[in-house]
């Protein structure tokens, strides 16, 4: 397992549900890496807030999101950690768009739930599946701006998530095949250089039993913000899922590798 190189929100003093320390990294982190800001809306005091390419390049178009549940907090640091990183050579080869905080009301009070106790990335597809699955108020400004979403997300999209209860890593991913490829193998190979692997198990979660395959749940459509968007036509997407027991500044560090290796991916295999 790789070993954590820094300890820099220690050494920031900053909490990790610190979210005007996060907005103002994010503010000032954005223009180094030639993104725009781009505020989609409001919930309550704290923007949501799509980074999208000022130029963009004849290189793959992918989205990368963090922070649907609010106790799942090294998901947005992680971005925040690859976007402190000096170089710029991977970003010039492809078109990275983030969604780096979904849900600040949960993310400010250290749990899954927004502030009118609705858990957001639940109801957007197989709604006879999911009765009483409802999109949060962060879900429905997403769908506002759906097209918009698909089209920055076109050749891929991560969304990285934590599991609180977990000492392992899993993956869930969405791909145009019977069996997981390249895509699923980079990803959850990436998080195993910093967690063991789930072992083959069955996972419940939010009502469905999920059966874990090499770390990997594979094409399991749950009515996710993820699911959408492969339905929607995006080629594969995945939600990736650091073990929230762990260190939090590994799992930073992993979610920041998970980034990086999903944009190299998408830059040797979109034509």
């Amino acid at each position: 397992m790789k070993k954590v190189k820094s300890d820099w929100i220690k050494r920031e003093k900053c909490r990790t549900n610190n979210i005007e320390k996060f907005i103002k990294l994010i503010t000032k982190l954005a223009p180094k890496k030639k993104l725009n800001i781009i505020k989609l809306s409001s919930i309550k005091n704290y923007p949501l807030i799509l980074l999208k390419p000022k130029k963009i390049s004849k290189g793959p178009k992918i989205l990368i999101a963090a922070g649907f549940h609010g106790e799942e907090q090294a998901g947005p640091w992680g971005i925040i950690e690859f976007l402190r990183t000096p170089s710029n050579k991977l970003m010039k080869k492809a078109n990275v768009s983030f969604l780096p905080l979904i849900n600040p009301t949960g993310f400010s009070k250290g749990r899954r739930e927004n502030d009118w106790m609705e858990i957001p990335n639940t109801g957007y597809l197989h709604k006879k599946d999911f009765p009483g699955e409802k999109l949060s108020k962060e879900d429905k400004i997403l769908m506002k701006n759906i097209n918009l979403l698909v089209k920055i997300a076109k050749d891929g999209f991560v969304s990285l998530h934590e599991d609180s209860a977990m000492k392992k890593c899993y993956i869930y991913t969405f791909e145009k095949s019977e069996k997981p490829e390249k895509f699923s193998s980079i990803l959850i190979k990436t998080n195993n250089k910093f967690f063991k692997i789930c072992p083959n198990t069955i996972i419940s979660e939010g009502g469905m039993k999920q059966k874990v395959t090499e770390g990997i749940i594979f094409n399991c459509h749950d009515g996710s913000f993820e699911d959408k968007l492969f339905h929607k036509g995006v080629p594969r997407t995945a939600c990736t899922e650091t073990p929230g027991l762990a260190n939090i500044n590994k799992r930073i560090q992993a979610n920041a590798a998970i980034i990086k290796s999903f944009i190299k991916f998408s830059i040797s295999n979109t034509k």
